[in-house]
């Protein structure tokens, strides 16, 4: 998939649209191979639960245009799994529209995108189906289309419509869009990150519950969250064995992109002063994408600690992946940045380790817990949800 990824970016690049024969195979694909998993993180067992009763005639608890597709589906007989199928259809191309904004590296940041979201995406499938609309109104600012705002502001309600608790990410997403510079230079951002790290106590988040109680009673549907908003609020991780730090490799790895991000955003300015206005639109993008990295690095250590924030977290960290390709586009490939020869190796081998490590880790774990729906024989959503539990710390 990612090497499928890799050659249809290649081809939307030269030919300036995703309506070719690259563009429909990289949807194929995707589609395909996601579509057609199973048991992937609790979340999806969660809903594949819900389905079935939703199936049985049972009420859920789901924002309206989720629950209107699944009864949707229901009425026309179709298992969870081609709900699954579709939103991951509908990622794939909210991606493609997205990332044509940054049509010059296309060919890295499709597979490195499609890569850094993959885990996410698989387990919480609602909260994704909903980013997927803000990803194409993200694309109307991008590329500054006629009545832009408006559309994104369209598409994101549509997102909210099908989780409305990303009601907060198209305004702050809005607000690192008007940013026009780095939000912090390398040096503060890493220091500020260690403080986060080394500082923040979740017990801090105590002072929200009984804020977090009344907007839960503002609908059925947050009735799940208020029952236990202290659990979402200060952990939701169950007494699973968690730190504020990731491990020492992905540290560095993401120190490493805050340094060499922050070089492609200087060499962008300066590239702008000497091009017209498609060059301030490309070194705006630039340093949209890293601003939305670097707010995803300084919720990172909270994120550990807290779930609720993890999905938030999440959102924005996934754009390390249009860092990564800025960097190895114009440091590596084209070398239009000159760094120290020190510096220079060792960033090869923290991206290389990097890489080793996330396509090794898919191995280093039980075998359902990566199925495709041939290979689930007697496993039920129930069963291999207990498993999950099992193996964070959540279980017996």
């Amino acid at each position: 998939m990612i090497y499928v990824l890799y050659k249809a970016g290649e081809s939307i690049k030269e030919l300036g649209t995703i309506k070719c024969p690259a563009g429909l195979a990289a949807i194929i694909v995707y589609t395909l191979n996601e579509g057609l998993r199973f048991g992937r993180g609790i979340d999806y067992n969660l809903y594949g639960m819900a389905y079935e009763r939703l199936e049985s005639g049972k009420d859920v608890n789901w924002d309206p245009s989720f629950l209107f597709l699944g009864k949707l589906f229901v009425e026309f007989g179709i298992p969870w799994q081609g709900y699954v199928m579709l939103m991951s259809f509908v990622f794939i191309v909210a991606m493609l529209i997205m990332l044509k904004g940054f049509k010059e590296i296309m060919p890295l940041a499709l597979p490195l995108f499609a890569l850094f979201s993959l885990s996410e995406v698989e387990n919480m499938v609602r909260w994704y189906m909903g980013f997927s609309f803000i990803m194409i109104g993200i694309s109307f600012i991008l590329n500054n289309a006629p009545k832009c705002k408006i559309k994104f502001f369209l598409f994101s309600v549509i997102a909210c419509s099908f989780h409305i608790a990303l009601l907060p990410i198209p305004l702050l997403f809005y607000l690192v869009f008007l940013r026009k510079t780095p939000l912090l230079a390398p040096i503060p951002a890493i220091i500020l990150f260690f403080c986060i790290a080394f500082f923040f106590q979740s017990n801090f988040m105590m002072q929200f519950v009984e804020l977090f109680n009344i907007f839960s009673r503002t609908s059925d549907r947050f009735e799940g969250y208020g029952d236990d908003a202290q659990y979402w609020l200060t952990g939701g991780f169950d007494g699973a064995n968690v730190s504020a730090l990731p491990d020492i490799q992905v540290v560095i790895f993401l120190c490493c992109l805050v340094y060499l991000g922050h070089k492609i955003t200087i060499t962008e300015e300066e590239d702008e002063e000497k091009e017209d206005n498609k060059g301030k639109e490309d070194n705006h993008k630039a340093i949209f994408a890293y601003n939305l990295f670097i707010v995803g690095f300084l919720l990172y250590p909270i994120a550990n600690l807290i779930e609720l924030v993890l999905r938030f977290e999440s959102i924005f960290i996934f754009f390390r992946a249009i860092v990564l390709a800025y960097i190895l586009k114009y440091i590596y490939i084209e070398k239009r940045i000159t760094i120290t020869y020190g510096i220079y190796i060792l960033s090869i081998l923290i991206f290389l380790n990097i890489g080793r490590k996330t396509l090794v880790t898919p191995f280093k774990m039980k075998p359902e817990f990566y199925m495709y729906v041939w290979d689930q024989d007697r496993h039920t959503y129930q069963s291999v949800y207990d498993s999950w539990l099992i193996e964070i710390g959540k279980g017996n």
